[in-house]
Protein backbone atom coordinates (compact mmCIF):
# COMPACT_ATOMS: atom_id res chain seq x y z
CA UNK A 1 0.00 0.00 0.00
CA UNK A 2 1.00 3.61 -0.36
CA UNK A 3 0.30 4.60 3.20
CA UNK A 4 1.09 2.75 6.42
CA UNK A 5 2.54 -0.70 6.79
CA UNK A 6 0.82 -4.13 6.74
CA UNK A 7 1.72 -7.72 7.20
CA UNK A 8 0.48 -10.62 5.09
CA UNK A 9 -0.54 -13.15 7.67
CA UNK A 10 -1.89 -16.26 5.88
CA UNK A 11 -3.17 -17.57 2.59
CA UNK A 12 -4.95 -20.98 2.43
CA UNK A 13 -5.97 -21.70 -1.15
CA UNK A 14 -6.12 -25.45 -0.55
CA UNK A 15 -9.30 -25.13 1.50
CA UNK A 16 -10.96 -22.64 -0.77
CA UNK A 17 -10.86 -20.04 1.97
CA UNK A 18 -8.32 -17.19 1.98
CA UNK A 19 -7.71 -15.36 5.18
CA UNK A 20 -5.80 -12.09 5.02
CA UNK A 21 -5.06 -9.97 8.01
CA UNK A 22 -3.66 -6.46 7.67
CA UNK A 23 -2.08 -4.88 10.70
CA UNK A 24 -1.33 -1.17 10.39
CA UNK A 25 1.16 0.79 12.40
CA UNK A 26 -1.44 3.23 13.51
CA UNK A 27 -4.08 0.53 13.88
CA UNK A 28 -6.31 2.12 11.30
CA UNK A 29 -7.05 1.25 7.73
CA UNK A 30 -7.57 4.91 6.61
CA UNK A 31 -8.66 5.95 3.18
CA UNK A 32 -5.29 5.73 1.56
CA UNK A 33 -4.98 1.94 1.82
CA UNK A 34 -5.30 0.08 -1.46
CA UNK A 35 -4.23 -3.51 -2.28
CA UNK A 36 -4.46 -6.28 -4.80
CA UNK A 37 -4.15 -10.00 -3.83
CA UNK A 38 -3.31 -12.78 -6.27
CA UNK A 39 -2.69 -16.49 -5.92
CA UNK A 40 0.60 -18.20 -6.69
CA UNK A 41 -0.25 -18.29 -10.35
CA UNK A 42 -0.84 -14.55 -10.56
CA UNK A 43 -4.61 -14.82 -10.72
CA UNK A 44 -6.27 -11.87 -9.00
CA UNK A 45 -8.24 -12.85 -5.97
CA UNK A 46 -9.28 -9.61 -4.50
CA UNK A 47 -8.81 -5.85 -4.50
CA UNK A 48 -9.50 -3.51 -1.69
CA UNK A 49 -9.06 -0.19 -0.13
CA UNK A 50 -9.45 1.53 3.18
CA UNK A 51 -12.77 3.15 3.83
CA UNK A 52 -12.30 4.84 7.14
CA UNK A 53 -10.67 4.11 10.42
CA UNK A 54 -12.24 0.67 10.87
CA UNK A 55 -13.89 -0.11 7.59
CA UNK A 56 -12.40 -2.03 4.71
CA UNK A 57 -13.78 -2.45 1.25
CA UNK A 58 -12.79 -5.70 -0.40
CA UNK A 59 -14.13 -6.66 -3.83
CA UNK A 60 -16.82 -4.10 -3.34
CA UNK A 61 -17.93 -5.46 0.08
CA UNK A 62 -17.56 -3.21 3.09
CA UNK A 63 -16.50 -4.86 6.34
CA UNK A 64 -17.19 -2.91 9.46
CA UNK A 65 -16.27 -5.31 12.37
CA UNK A 66 -12.66 -4.10 12.41
CA UNK A 67 -11.32 -7.62 13.10
CA UNK A 68 -8.91 -7.35 10.18
CA UNK A 69 -10.37 -10.57 8.71
CA UNK A 70 -12.53 -10.49 5.64
CA UNK A 71 -14.12 -12.94 3.24
CA UNK A 72 -12.62 -13.62 -0.16
CA UNK A 73 -15.13 -14.06 -2.97
CA UNK A 74 -17.90 -14.82 -0.42
CA UNK A 75 -16.17 -17.86 1.10
CA UNK A 76 -13.60 -16.38 3.40
CA UNK A 77 -12.83 -17.01 7.06
CA UNK A 78 -15.21 -14.66 8.82
CA UNK A 79 -18.59 -16.34 9.26
CA UNK A 80 -20.05 -13.44 11.20
CA UNK A 81 -18.45 -10.19 10.03
CA UNK A 82 -20.63 -8.21 12.38
CA UNK A 83 -19.08 -9.92 15.47
CA UNK A 84 -15.41 -9.25 16.09
CA UNK A 85 -15.22 -12.39 18.40
CA UNK A 86 -16.09 -14.65 15.51
CA UNK A 87 -13.53 -15.35 12.84
CA UNK A 88 -11.34 -18.08 11.48
CA UNK A 89 -8.56 -16.80 13.67
CA UNK A 90 -10.56 -17.07 16.87
CA UNK A 91 -9.94 -19.95 19.25
CA UNK A 92 -13.06 -22.10 19.41
CA UNK A 93 -14.95 -22.25 22.69
CA UNK A 94 -16.51 -25.68 22.67
CA UNK A 95 -20.02 -26.67 23.63
CA UNK A 96 -21.45 -23.08 23.85
CA UNK A 97 -23.35 -23.35 20.59
CA UNK A 98 -21.24 -20.66 18.77
CA UNK A 99 -18.87 -21.36 15.90
CA UNK A 100 -16.16 -18.94 17.05
CA UNK A 101 -13.53 -20.12 14.57
CA UNK A 102 -15.92 -20.14 11.65
CA UNK A 103 -14.92 -23.63 10.57
CA UNK A 104 -18.53 -24.52 9.98
CA UNK A 105 -18.22 -27.64 12.07
CA UNK A 106 -20.31 -28.70 15.05
CA UNK A 107 -19.51 -26.81 18.23
CA UNK A 108 -20.12 -30.15 20.04
CA UNK A 109 -17.47 -32.10 18.15
CA UNK A 110 -14.21 -30.88 19.70
CA UNK A 111 -12.09 -33.67 18.23
CA UNK A 112 -13.52 -33.14 14.76
CA UNK A 113 -14.29 -36.81 14.21
CA UNK A 114 -17.74 -36.05 12.92
CA UNK A 115 -19.55 -37.14 16.10
CA UNK A 116 -20.93 -34.79 18.75
CA UNK A 117 -20.02 -35.37 22.37
CA UNK A 118 -22.28 -37.79 24.23
CA UNK A 119 -22.44 -35.09 26.92
CA UNK A 120 -24.28 -32.84 24.46
CA UNK A 121 -26.69 -35.13 22.70
CA UNK A 122 -24.16 -36.89 20.54
CA UNK A 123 -22.58 -40.31 20.65
CA UNK A 124 -18.88 -39.54 20.99
CA UNK A 125 -17.75 -41.00 24.33
CA UNK A 126 -14.38 -39.20 24.19
CA UNK A 127 -14.64 -35.86 22.34
CA UNK A 128 -10.99 -35.00 22.80
CA UNK A 129 -9.78 -38.08 20.88
CA UNK A 130 -10.37 -38.01 17.12
CA UNK A 131 -9.97 -41.80 17.00
CA UNK A 132 -12.75 -42.46 19.51
CA UNK A 133 -16.31 -42.32 18.17
CA UNK A 134 -19.13 -44.71 17.27
CA UNK A 135 -17.80 -45.14 13.76
CA UNK A 136 -14.31 -46.03 14.85
CA UNK A 137 -12.97 -49.54 14.61
CA UNK A 138 -12.45 -50.99 18.06
CA UNK A 139 -8.90 -51.79 18.99
CA UNK A 140 -9.24 -54.56 21.54
CA UNK A 141 -7.40 -54.92 24.81
CA UNK A 142 -5.83 -51.37 24.82
CA UNK A 143 -8.15 -50.11 27.53
CA UNK A 144 -9.89 -47.61 25.18
CA UNK A 145 -13.49 -47.87 24.05
CA UNK A 146 -12.83 -46.69 20.48
CA UNK A 147 -16.32 -47.36 19.13
CA UNK A 148 -18.07 -45.96 22.19
CA UNK A 149 -20.32 -48.97 22.58
CA UNK A 150 -19.91 -48.83 26.38
CA UNK A 151 -18.74 -52.44 26.63
CA UNK A 152 -15.52 -53.69 28.13
CA UNK A 153 -12.51 -53.32 25.88
CA UNK A 154 -11.43 -56.73 27.15
CA UNK A 155 -14.58 -58.55 26.05
CA UNK A 156 -14.23 -58.84 22.30
CA UNK A 157 -16.93 -61.48 21.85
CA UNK A 158 -19.41 -59.45 23.92
CA UNK A 159 -20.44 -62.34 26.18
CA UNK A 160 -20.12 -60.26 29.34
CA UNK A 161 -16.91 -61.91 30.49
CA UNK A 162 -13.47 -60.31 30.02
CA UNK A 163 -10.64 -62.19 28.41
CA UNK A 164 -8.86 -64.44 30.92
CA UNK A 165 -5.55 -62.86 29.88
CA UNK A 166 -6.80 -59.53 31.23
CA UNK A 167 -8.29 -60.65 34.54
CA UNK A 168 -11.53 -62.08 33.24
CA UNK A 169 -12.82 -65.62 33.00
CA UNK A 170 -13.29 -65.95 29.23
CA UNK A 171 -10.99 -68.64 27.87
CA UNK A 172 -11.93 -67.83 24.25
CA UNK A 173 -12.75 -64.14 23.77
CA UNK A 174 -13.34 -64.62 20.07
CA UNK A 175 -16.39 -66.84 20.68
CA UNK A 176 -19.40 -65.71 22.72
CA UNK A 177 -20.22 -69.33 23.50
CA UNK A 178 -17.20 -69.49 25.78
CA UNK A 179 -17.09 -67.71 29.13
CA UNK A 180 -17.13 -68.38 32.83
CA UNK A 181 -20.80 -67.40 32.72
CA UNK A 182 -21.72 -69.95 30.11
CA UNK A 183 -23.62 -73.13 30.87
CA UNK A 184 -21.44 -76.16 30.25
CA UNK A 185 -22.62 -78.58 27.62
CA UNK A 186 -21.16 -81.86 28.77
CA UNK A 187 -19.52 -84.48 26.63
CA UNK A 188 -19.13 -82.32 23.46
CA UNK A 189 -15.41 -81.82 23.96
CA UNK A 190 -15.79 -78.07 24.44
CA UNK A 191 -15.09 -76.22 27.67
CA UNK A 192 -17.97 -73.75 27.44
CA UNK A 193 -17.73 -72.45 31.00
CA UNK A 194 -13.95 -72.02 30.85
CA UNK A 195 -13.33 -73.83 34.14
CA UNK A 196 -10.43 -75.72 32.63
CA UNK A 197 -11.84 -79.05 33.77
CA UNK A 198 -12.59 -82.11 31.71
CA UNK A 199 -15.71 -81.86 29.60
CA UNK A 200 -16.32 -85.55 30.39
CA UNK A 201 -16.45 -85.14 34.17
CA UNK A 202 -19.85 -83.58 34.79
CA UNK A 203 -19.88 -84.22 38.53
CA UNK A 204 -16.38 -82.83 39.05
CA UNK A 205 -15.08 -85.80 41.02
CA UNK A 206 -11.87 -85.99 38.98
CA UNK A 207 -12.84 -88.98 36.85
CA UNK A 208 -14.31 -88.95 33.34
CA UNK A 209 -17.56 -90.74 32.60
CA UNK A 210 -17.21 -94.41 31.70
CA UNK A 211 -19.42 -93.61 28.73
CA UNK A 212 -16.61 -91.42 27.36
CA UNK A 213 -13.49 -93.40 28.04
CA UNK A 214 -13.33 -92.77 31.79
CA UNK A 215 -13.97 -94.85 34.90
CA UNK A 216 -16.84 -92.95 36.57
CA UNK A 217 -19.93 -95.18 36.50
CA UNK A 218 -22.27 -92.33 37.58
CA UNK A 219 -21.07 -88.96 36.31
CA UNK A 220 -24.01 -87.18 37.92
CA UNK A 221 -22.92 -88.06 41.46
CA UNK A 222 -19.63 -86.64 42.78
CA UNK A 223 -19.53 -89.32 45.49
CA UNK A 224 -19.37 -92.09 42.89
CA UNK A 225 -16.07 -92.85 41.15
CA UNK A 226 -13.58 -95.70 40.90
CA UNK A 227 -11.38 -94.64 43.84
CA UNK A 228 -14.22 -93.68 46.17
CA UNK A 229 -14.74 -95.56 49.41
CA UNK A 230 -17.76 -97.81 49.09
CA UNK A 231 -20.68 -96.88 51.29
CA UNK A 232 -22.70 -100.05 51.59
CA UNK A 233 -26.48 -100.33 51.86
CA UNK A 234 -27.32 -96.91 50.28
CA UNK A 235 -28.28 -98.30 46.91
CA UNK A 236 -25.25 -96.66 45.22
CA UNK A 237 -22.16 -98.32 43.78
CA UNK A 238 -19.81 -95.64 45.11
CA UNK A 239 -16.58 -97.38 44.08
CA UNK A 240 -17.83 -98.31 40.61
CA UNK A 241 -16.62 -101.86 41.11
CA UNK A 242 -19.89 -103.30 39.87
CA UNK A 243 -20.41 -105.16 43.12
CA UNK A 244 -23.70 -105.61 44.93
CA UNK A 245 -24.18 -102.71 47.34
CA UNK A 246 -26.06 -105.04 49.69
CA UNK A 247 -23.41 -107.77 49.72
CA UNK A 248 -20.48 -106.23 51.58
CA UNK A 249 -18.61 -109.47 52.19
CA UNK A 250 -19.04 -110.63 48.60
CA UNK A 251 -20.33 -114.08 49.50
CA UNK A 252 -23.14 -113.88 46.96
CA UNK A 253 -25.92 -113.24 49.46
CA UNK A 254 -27.48 -109.88 50.32
CA UNK A 255 -27.85 -108.67 53.87
CA UNK A 256 -31.09 -109.57 55.59
CA UNK A 257 -32.04 -106.12 56.96
CA UNK A 258 -31.08 -102.47 56.28
CA UNK A 259 -31.93 -99.18 57.99
CA UNK A 260 -33.29 -97.46 54.88
CA UNK A 261 -34.17 -94.08 56.36
CA UNK A 262 -31.66 -93.79 59.19
CA UNK A 263 -34.24 -93.93 61.95
CA UNK A 264 -32.45 -96.71 63.77
CA UNK A 265 -35.09 -99.28 62.83
CA UNK A 266 -34.03 -102.06 60.49
CA UNK A 267 -36.10 -102.53 57.35
CA UNK A 268 -36.60 -105.43 54.97
CA UNK A 269 -37.65 -103.31 51.95
CA UNK A 270 -36.10 -100.01 50.77
CA UNK A 271 -36.94 -97.54 48.00
CA UNK A 272 -34.08 -95.04 48.32
CA UNK A 273 -35.03 -92.81 45.38
CA UNK A 274 -38.79 -92.97 46.06
CA UNK A 275 -39.51 -93.98 42.49
CA UNK A 276 -41.92 -96.71 43.53
CA UNK A 277 -39.45 -99.46 42.68
CA UNK A 278 -37.86 -101.32 45.58
CA UNK A 279 -34.07 -100.95 45.60
CA UNK A 280 -33.64 -103.55 48.34
CA UNK A 281 -35.59 -106.60 49.44
CA UNK A 282 -34.37 -108.57 52.46
CA UNK A 283 -31.63 -111.07 51.70
CA UNK A 284 -30.47 -114.10 53.66
CA UNK A 285 -27.05 -113.02 54.97
CA UNK A 286 -27.24 -112.42 58.72
CA UNK A 287 -23.64 -111.11 58.93
CA UNK A 288 -22.65 -109.26 55.78
CA UNK A 289 -19.17 -108.47 57.08
CA UNK A 290 -18.06 -112.11 57.15
CA UNK A 291 -17.99 -114.12 53.91
CA UNK A 292 -18.07 -117.35 55.91
CA UNK A 293 -21.46 -116.46 57.35
CA UNK A 294 -24.52 -116.90 55.11
CA UNK A 295 -27.45 -119.23 54.63
CA UNK A 296 -25.20 -121.74 52.85
CA UNK A 297 -22.46 -121.57 55.46
CA UNK A 298 -21.34 -124.57 57.47
CA UNK A 299 -22.09 -124.00 61.14
CA UNK A 300 -19.04 -123.99 63.38
CA UNK A 301 -20.41 -124.50 66.85
CA UNK A 302 -19.38 -122.52 69.89
CA UNK A 303 -17.37 -119.83 68.00
CA UNK A 304 -19.99 -117.16 68.59
CA UNK A 305 -21.00 -116.96 64.92
CA UNK A 306 -24.27 -118.04 63.40
CA UNK A 307 -22.43 -119.34 60.35
CA UNK A 308 -25.49 -120.77 58.57
CA UNK A 309 -27.78 -117.86 59.53
CA UNK A 310 -30.29 -120.23 61.05
CA UNK A 311 -31.07 -117.72 63.74
CA UNK A 312 -30.40 -120.16 66.54
CA UNK A 313 -27.86 -119.82 69.32
CA UNK A 314 -24.34 -120.84 68.35
CA UNK A 315 -24.11 -122.48 71.77
CA UNK A 316 -27.18 -124.69 71.30
CA UNK A 317 -25.98 -127.35 68.94
CA UNK A 318 -28.87 -129.75 69.44
CA UNK A 319 -31.43 -126.97 69.05
CA UNK A 320 -33.36 -127.79 72.20
CA UNK A 321 -33.50 -124.15 73.30
CA UNK A 322 -30.77 -124.45 75.92
CA UNK A 323 -27.13 -123.37 75.51
CA UNK A 324 -24.35 -125.80 76.36
CA UNK A 325 -23.30 -125.97 79.98
CA UNK A 326 -19.68 -125.37 78.94
CA UNK A 327 -20.66 -122.04 77.34
CA UNK A 328 -22.73 -120.46 80.07
CA UNK A 329 -25.92 -122.41 79.45
CA UNK A 330 -27.70 -125.26 81.25
CA UNK A 331 -27.66 -128.04 78.66
CA UNK A 332 -25.48 -130.83 80.09
CA UNK A 333 -25.38 -132.70 76.75
CA UNK A 334 -25.62 -130.33 73.77
CA UNK A 335 -25.41 -133.20 71.30
CA UNK A 336 -28.77 -134.71 72.31
CA UNK A 337 -31.96 -132.78 71.79
CA UNK A 338 -33.76 -134.78 74.48
CA UNK A 339 -31.33 -133.70 77.18
CA UNK A 340 -31.97 -130.30 78.79
CA UNK A 341 -33.35 -128.84 82.02
CA UNK A 342 -36.97 -129.13 80.88
CA UNK A 343 -36.70 -132.73 79.72
CA UNK A 344 -38.48 -135.56 81.55
CA UNK A 345 -35.97 -137.83 83.25
CA UNK A 346 -35.86 -141.41 82.04
CA UNK A 347 -34.50 -143.41 84.95
CA UNK A 348 -31.87 -146.09 84.78
CA UNK A 349 -30.80 -145.46 81.14
CA UNK A 350 -27.52 -143.85 82.13
CA UNK A 351 -28.50 -140.39 80.77
CA UNK A 352 -29.19 -137.33 82.86
CA UNK A 353 -32.07 -136.08 80.71
CA UNK A 354 -33.08 -133.17 82.95
CA UNK A 355 -29.50 -132.09 83.61
CA UNK A 356 -29.99 -131.90 87.34
CA UNK A 357 -26.58 -133.47 87.85
CA UNK A 358 -27.95 -136.24 90.04
CA UNK A 359 -27.51 -139.99 89.58
CA UNK A 360 -29.74 -141.53 86.95
CA UNK A 361 -29.97 -144.57 89.26
CA UNK A 362 -31.39 -142.69 92.24
CA UNK A 363 -34.96 -142.00 91.23
CA UNK A 364 -36.21 -141.09 94.70
CA UNK A 365 -33.28 -138.72 95.26
CA UNK A 366 -32.41 -140.08 98.68
CA UNK A 367 -28.74 -140.18 97.81
CA UNK A 368 -28.57 -143.92 97.22
CA UNK A 369 -28.73 -145.67 93.88
CA UNK A 370 -31.11 -148.50 93.16
CA UNK A 371 -30.10 -151.94 94.30
CA UNK A 372 -31.04 -153.14 90.82
CA UNK A 373 -28.17 -151.11 89.36
CA UNK A 374 -25.37 -151.95 91.76
CA UNK A 375 -26.70 -149.60 94.40
CA UNK A 376 -28.01 -150.27 97.91
CA UNK A 377 -31.47 -148.64 97.75
CA UNK A 378 -33.97 -151.47 97.93
CA UNK A 379 -36.89 -149.22 96.91
CA UNK A 380 -35.74 -146.40 94.58
CA UNK A 381 -39.20 -144.93 94.24
CA UNK A 382 -39.51 -144.05 97.93
CA UNK A 383 -37.09 -141.49 99.37
CA UNK A 384 -37.86 -142.75 102.89
CA UNK A 385 -36.40 -146.14 102.05
CA UNK A 386 -32.59 -146.40 102.05
CA UNK A 387 -29.80 -147.83 104.12
CA UNK A 388 -29.67 -144.73 106.30
CA UNK A 389 -33.38 -144.71 107.08
CA UNK A 390 -34.80 -145.75 110.48
CA UNK A 391 -36.84 -148.91 110.22
CA UNK A 392 -40.54 -148.62 110.89
CA UNK A 393 -41.53 -152.08 112.13
CA UNK A 394 -44.52 -154.07 111.09
CA UNK A 395 -45.54 -151.85 108.10
CA UNK A 396 -44.38 -154.44 105.61
CA UNK A 397 -41.69 -151.99 104.29
CA UNK A 398 -37.97 -152.57 104.59
CA UNK A 399 -37.05 -148.90 105.26
CA UNK A 400 -33.40 -149.50 106.04
CA UNK A 401 -32.94 -151.99 103.21
CA UNK A 402 -31.26 -154.57 105.44
CA UNK A 403 -33.20 -157.29 103.68
CA UNK A 404 -34.55 -158.67 106.93
CA UNK A 405 -38.17 -159.28 107.85
CA UNK A 406 -40.09 -156.20 108.81
CA UNK A 407 -41.91 -158.35 111.36
CA UNK A 408 -38.79 -159.48 113.20
CA UNK A 409 -37.88 -156.43 115.19
CA UNK A 410 -35.47 -158.22 117.53
CA UNK A 411 -33.70 -159.86 114.59
CA UNK A 412 -33.83 -163.31 116.08
CA UNK A 413 -34.96 -164.78 112.79
CA UNK A 414 -38.60 -165.20 113.76
CA UNK A 415 -41.49 -162.88 112.91
CA UNK A 416 -43.73 -161.57 115.62
CA UNK A 417 -46.68 -163.73 116.57
CA UNK A 418 -48.86 -160.63 116.06
CA UNK A 419 -48.01 -160.63 112.37
CA UNK A 420 -48.28 -164.29 111.57
CA UNK A 421 -44.97 -165.32 113.06
CA UNK A 422 -43.98 -167.50 116.07
CA UNK A 423 -41.92 -164.97 118.08
CA UNK A 424 -43.94 -164.32 121.20
CA UNK A 425 -41.71 -161.40 122.22
CA UNK A 426 -40.35 -159.58 119.10
CA UNK A 427 -38.43 -157.05 121.10
CA UNK A 428 -36.20 -159.61 122.82
CA UNK A 429 -33.92 -161.63 120.58
CA UNK A 430 -33.50 -164.14 123.43
CA UNK A 431 -37.14 -165.10 123.15
CA UNK A 432 -38.14 -167.24 120.16
CA UNK A 433 -39.13 -170.78 119.42
CA UNK A 434 -35.54 -171.87 119.20
CA UNK A 435 -34.60 -170.47 122.61
CA UNK A 436 -34.07 -172.67 125.69
CA UNK A 437 -36.69 -171.99 128.30
CA UNK A 438 -35.40 -171.06 131.71
CA UNK A 439 -37.44 -172.90 134.36
CA UNK A 440 -39.44 -171.08 136.90
CA UNK A 441 -38.50 -167.49 135.72
CA UNK A 442 -42.02 -166.79 134.63
CA UNK A 443 -40.75 -166.09 131.09
CA UNK A 444 -41.68 -168.19 128.13
CA UNK A 445 -38.32 -168.05 126.33
CA UNK A 446 -39.23 -170.74 123.81
CA UNK A 447 -42.68 -169.33 123.11
CA UNK A 448 -44.41 -172.61 123.76
CA UNK A 449 -47.07 -170.89 125.75
CA UNK A 450 -45.73 -171.68 129.26
CA UNK A 451 -42.70 -171.30 131.45
CA UNK A 452 -40.71 -174.44 132.20
CA UNK A 453 -41.31 -175.71 135.82
CA UNK A 454 -39.24 -178.02 138.05
CA UNK A 455 -42.21 -178.94 140.26
CA UNK A 456 -40.86 -177.11 143.31
CA UNK A 457 -42.67 -174.16 144.69
CA UNK A 458 -40.98 -170.91 144.11
CA UNK A 459 -40.09 -168.51 146.83
CA UNK A 460 -42.73 -166.19 145.67
CA UNK A 461 -45.39 -168.88 146.04
CA UNK A 462 -44.25 -169.82 149.51
CA UNK A 463 -44.75 -166.33 150.62
CA UNK A 464 -48.03 -165.92 149.00
CA UNK A 465 -51.27 -165.56 150.74
CA UNK A 466 -52.88 -168.91 151.55
CA UNK A 467 -55.98 -167.79 149.76
CA UNK A 468 -54.14 -168.09 146.41
CA UNK A 469 -55.07 -170.97 144.15
CA UNK A 470 -52.76 -173.99 144.20
CA UNK A 471 -50.65 -174.86 141.22
CA UNK A 472 -51.65 -177.64 138.88
CA UNK A 473 -49.68 -179.66 136.46
CA UNK A 474 -46.39 -178.40 137.86
CA UNK A 475 -47.11 -174.75 136.97
CA UNK A 476 -48.41 -172.12 139.21
CA UNK A 477 -51.61 -170.80 137.89
CA UNK A 478 -50.95 -167.34 139.25
CA UNK A 479 -47.43 -167.34 137.84
CA UNK A 480 -48.65 -168.43 134.46
CA UNK A 481 -51.21 -165.66 134.45
CA UNK A 482 -48.55 -163.13 135.34
CA UNK A 483 -46.28 -164.27 132.50
CA UNK A 484 -49.00 -163.89 129.91
CA UNK A 485 -49.78 -160.47 131.30
CA UNK A 486 -46.17 -159.38 130.67
CA UNK A 487 -46.25 -160.78 127.19
CA UNK A 488 -49.36 -158.72 126.41
CA UNK A 489 -47.74 -155.55 127.78
CA UNK A 490 -44.58 -156.08 125.75
CA UNK A 491 -46.61 -156.59 122.56
CA UNK A 492 -48.51 -153.35 123.23
CA UNK A 493 -45.25 -151.47 123.72
CA UNK A 494 -43.92 -152.84 120.43
CA UNK A 495 -47.03 -151.69 118.57
CA UNK A 496 -46.71 -148.19 119.96
CA UNK A 497 -43.04 -148.00 118.92
CA UNK A 498 -43.98 -149.04 115.44
CA UNK A 499 -46.61 -146.33 115.22
CA UNK A 500 -44.11 -143.70 116.29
Amino acid sequence: GSAGEYNYVTHCPDTGVSTVEFVFVDGLYNNEVQFVATDENGVELMTGEGAGSTNLIVNGVTYTDGDTVFTLNGSGGDCDDNDATVSSLTIETWYDGIDQNCDGLSDYDADGDGEDSDQHGGADCDDVDFEVNPSAIEVWYDGIDQDCDGFSDFDQDGDGDDDSTFGGGDCDDMDALFSSLATEIWYDGIDQNCDGLSDYDADGDGEDSDQHGGTDCDDDNSEVYSTAAEIFYNGVDNACDGGDDFDQDGDGEQIDVVDCDGDGIMDTICDFDNDGVDDFVAGTDCDDTNPDVNSQGVEVWYDGLDSDCSGGSDYDRDGDGFDALEHGGFDCDDFRIGVHPDATEIWYDGTDQNCDGLSDYDQDGDGEESIDFDGVDCNDTDATVNTSASEVWYDDADQNCDGLSDFDQDGDGEDSTEYGGVDCDDEDPAINTGAEDIADDEIDQDCDGSDLSTGEPSSEVDGEDSNKEPTTGGCATQGSTTSWTWIGLLALLGLRRKQR
